[in-house]
């Protein structure tokens, strides 16, 4: 079977919000990592030792589909569920 990934950066406000209207909305799965992960840029969370960041700043939404699953009009759906004004900037992997 053939997948769809779709990736959308977010902010702290937005990727949990995203993610969980992803996942209501039919995806698979889905996830949110770090926009800078495996870079000088990347930001520890999760109380490592010394650090204060409980969500990245930038993040990047990750959510899996099937092939024949019309992806535009789910994240549409889900912006709007997200509080969202418009659908965010994304990529669709296939």
């Amino acid at each position: 079977m053939a997948w769809q990934v779709l990736k959308i950066p977010a902010d702290e406000k937005t990727a949990a919000r995203l993610s969980d209207a992803l996942m209501d909305l039919g995806a698979l799965s889905a996830g949110i990592e770090h926009a800078h992960a495996g870079t000088a840029a990347e930001q520890p969370i999760f109380g490592e030792p010394g650090m204060d960041a409980d969500v990245w700043h930038d993040s990047l939404v990750s959510a899996l589909f099937d092939a024949e699953a019309d992806v535009e009009v789910i994240l549409a759906a889900a912006a709007t569920q997200a509080g969202l004004s418009a659908t965010p900037s994304h990529r669709i992997e296939v």
